[in-house]
Parts: C-alpha cells; sequence; structure tokens
C-alpha cells in the first residue's frame, strides 16, 4: 500500500505497531500538559509510555526518561528525579546534562 499505514493483526491499532510513533505523540503530550502546569498528568503518560519498551529506539526512551526526570524536579519528588537521572546516566553518561546535575563527570 503506498503511502498508507498497514495494519498487519486485526483488532490492533496502527499505533501499537509503530511504537515510536505512539510514544513519541505522548511525549509530545506530556510536554504539553507540563508546560500548563498538570504535571501529575504528564509524568503519569511518561510513566505509562516508559513501561512498554519493546520496540521502541534507545533515543525515545532517554527523552522520555529525562523529561520524567524534570517532572519530578518540578514536584519537588527529588528522589525520583535522582533515580530517572541515574538511570539515564547508566546507559548514556553523556546525554544532555545528566552528569552535571548527578554531580558525576562523564
Amino acid at each position: 500500500m503506498d503511502g498508507c499505514l498497514e495494519i498487519k493483526k486485526p483488532g490492533i491499532s496502527a499505533f501499537d505497531q509503530i511504537p515510536d510513533v505512539h510514544g513519541t505523540l505522548l511525549l509530545i503530550k506530556a510536554r504539553t500538559l507540563k508546560k500548563l502546569g498538570s504535571y501529575k498528568a504528564a509524568k503519569d503518560i511518561c510513566t505509562f509510555v516508559l513501561r512498554r519498551k519493546k520496540g521502541r529506539s534507545q533515543n525515545l526512551i532517554n527523552e522520555i526518561l529525562y523529561e520524567r526526570a524534570g517532572i519530578h524536579g518540578l514536584m519537588g519528588q527529588y528522589f525520583y528525579e535522582r533515580i530517572d537521572l541515574e538511570c539515564l546516566y547508566a546507559t548514556n553518561p553523556l546525554y544532555r546534562d545528566v552528569a552535571s546535575r548527578l554531580g558525576m563527570s562523564p
């Protein structure tokens, strides 16, 4: 099918077959909610996306973890912010400003 999204399994949405597209759209939604001050809703969306990592790119997972860490910081949940940042640091010590936020050197 030219230019169309083909659904291969009945009853499964196209977004579930392309996890990066769905995850990216939810990341945009979480960022929008964060800007509107709905931190809990934004955090819940990030957590929902991170529950399913199979088929998602590592870059998307890193972005969502970084976003959720920032949301935890805005909510005053510094323990959880540090956990997300440490997960990022473990996979990629050079990712954005993670090392400096943890007080470590890359």
